[in-house]
């Protein structure tokens, strides 16, 4: 009868919502350090869900479903703020605080690591070398070189993440896959223009309009969504072009979404690159 409870109580809550309200904006925030601060209560995995005012992750462990939802708009039957269900907090929605109050017991018990900092799940160590910077706020990125052209990055993948590594330095398998899909907003190349022909290199301008799924992404990964703002100096690529100047460069704006999926192998993903073994499918 318990298990028949928890889902019924949160489809009370749901019905109550006024309609069209929105959620709140540091949902998925809470919700990512929550599963970096309860881990084993709130494995992460599952996709965030929105009804109106509410949003919400069910945690599916063994037998036991509980929740963690964030109600953004009071109503007869909840509060705004945070709320949990299930084993152990019972089989009725529980308030644990405001958005505000959760959102600093999180940011203690992670060090701000669930999105709420500027801190970055880009790993661009290697590019931020070249004056490509990235800046996290809760779910969005914003990649950019801040109106200046930089060198080219060794690959496509302006957002890098990397496997996480276990206490004997090897990485650690974790089977969570997360397929990015990169569409190409606009681009535009300066100093290469042959009247009546097309430009030879805008089929790698359009090259970064893909999709990629990794495999064994680190279990503190999320579903983000990045903003893409750059210009590359691609002046080494035009080389042996008759008549080019010295300096060619490219603007390019691109918007990506990554979320947790299933199975790459499923996706129809371009590259499939295992995290651990470093191997592309």
């Amino acid at each position: 009868m318990k298990r028949l409870i928890k889902p019924l109580a949160i489809c009370l809550a749901l019905i109550v919502l006024p309609a069209h309200a929105a959620i709140d904006e540091r949902c998925e925030p809470i919700l990512n350090a929550t599963e970096i601060a309860f881990s084993e209560l709130f494995p992460p995995g599952p996709v965030t869900q929105v009804i109106d005012s509410l949003c919400f992750r069910a945690y599916t462990v063994g037998n036991i479903t509980r929740y963690a939802a964030i109600n953004a708009s009071k109503t007869s039957f909840l509060d705004v703020g945070v709320y949990v269900l299930g084993p152990p907090f019972g089989d009725t929605p529980t308030y644990i605080g405001t958005t505000d109050q959760v959102q600093a017991i999180l940011d203690n018990l992670t060090g701000g690591e669930g999105g709420n900092t500027g801190e970055s799940i880009c790993d661009n160590s290697n590019s931020e070398v070249s004056g490509i910077k990235t800046f996290q706020d809760g779910d969005t990125i914003t990649i950019t070189t801040e109106g200046k052209c930089v060198k080219l990055p060794k690959n496509n993948s302006l957002c890098n993440i990397k496997a996480e590594k276990q206490e004997d330095g090897t990485f650690k398998p974790t089977d969570i896959h997360m397929l990015t899909t990169t569409n190409l907003v606009s681009y535009s190349i300066t100093g290469l223009d042959i009247p009546g022909f097309l430009n030879p290199l805008d089929p790698f301008a359009k090259s970064f309009a893909n999709s990629t799924c990794l495999i064994h992404v680190p279990e503190r990964t999320f579903n983000y969504k990045s903003h893409t703002d750059v210009c590359f100096d691609i002046s080494e690529l035009a080389q042996g072009i008759p008549g080019i100047p010295d300096i060619v460069t490219m603007q390019l704006i691109a918007d990506s979404s990554s979320v947790i999926v299933d199975d790459c192998s499923k996706t129809g993903a371009d590259t499939i690159l295992n995290l651990v073994t470093g191997l592309t499918e």
